[in-house]
């Protein structure tokens, strides 16, 4: 039997952080520039990504997984169940010390923390709310929160997070439900659209509330995103889907591509199937 040392909270990082590059929901240029070790800066390190302040300020958030390991095996998803990656997790803890850490050295501004599914919805949404919550009370962090609320987790949990964190984000995955049963068989689009209709009528009520009582907590007061993978189906179903949510409170909407060749021709069969049932 090989047993595995525990890994430093370093290798944690290298390996979490690199785990979240394929969720863009925030802002990217693109670039692939690369270091070569004689010089300063590396375009191609994972962990610190960029997004957008009220008053158009350019502001670098650490970008982490609270876990890779996942439940689910989604076909075009690089943490999917049956995936050979090394596996690990944060704690709540760990996540607080990177994040203040980085933060007094002038690093980032905030973070962004989405993760894998770890034991159940719940049992993940629970332990991001630890963290926030951790975060915000017992450190006294104020700086700007994005998170992923995670699709079956409870009501409660959600709304908790949603007053701990600036904005959060509900991945739709893909604009069909076809789509999605064929490369993602274990969600559902009613587990993905609860959380996000929650958050809507949240910050609808919370208006109100802020409209009566200026010191009300707030609630999600950066609005919601979504992201959805493009390519694993056709495009137009995925546009058309994207004009309906930005009349709704999901004002951004992210697009993931899939970059693996792996991934590639796993969609590219599932995209061929879709059209021949079409």
């Amino acid at each position: 039997m090989k047993i595995q040392n525990p890994m430093s909270i370093y290798e944690k990082l290298n390996i979490l952080s690199d785990a979240a590059k394929y969720d863009v929901a925030c802002t990217s240029s693109g670039t692939k520039r690369k270091g070569d070790g004689s010089g300063i800066g590396n375009c191609t390190q994972c962990g610190i990504c960029h997004s957008f302040s009220a008053d158009g300020r350019c502001i670098s958030l650490l970008k982490i997984l609270f876990t890779n390991e996942c439940i689910f095996d989604c076909k075009y998803c690089v943490n999917r169940r049956s995936n050979d990656v090394v596996r690990t997790s944060f704690t709540p803890d760990e996540v607080c010390t990177l994040t203040m850490e980085f933060y007094r050295r002038n690093y980032i501004e905030g973070l962004f923390l989405s993760s894998g599914i770890l034991v159940s919805p719940d049992y993940t949404m629970e332990l991001i709310c630890a963290t926030l919550y951790k975060l915000r009370k017992e450190c006294n962090f104020q700086g700007y929160i994005h998170v992923k609320a995670i699709p079956g987790a409870s009501q409660e949990l959600i709304q908790k997070a949603g007053f701990l964190a600036d904005r959060m984000s509900v991945n739709l995955e893909l604009p069909t439900a076809e789509g999605l049963k064929l490369l993602a068989p274990h969600k559902s689009r009613k587990n993905i659209l609860a959380p996000m209709r929650l958050i809507q009528e949240g910050r609808n009520e919370n208006s109100r509330e802020l409209s009566l009582y200026r010191q009300a907590p707030r609630f999600v007061p950066a609005g919601q995103s979504t992201q959805m993978i493009i390519g694993a189906t056709t495009n137009p179903p995925a546009l058309a889907y994207s004009n309906d949510l930005t009349s709704c409170d999901a004002p951004a909407v992210g697009y993931a591509t899939v970059y693996p060749l792996t991934m590639f021709l796993r969609v590219l069969t599932a995209q061929l199937l879709i059209l021949s049932l079409g």
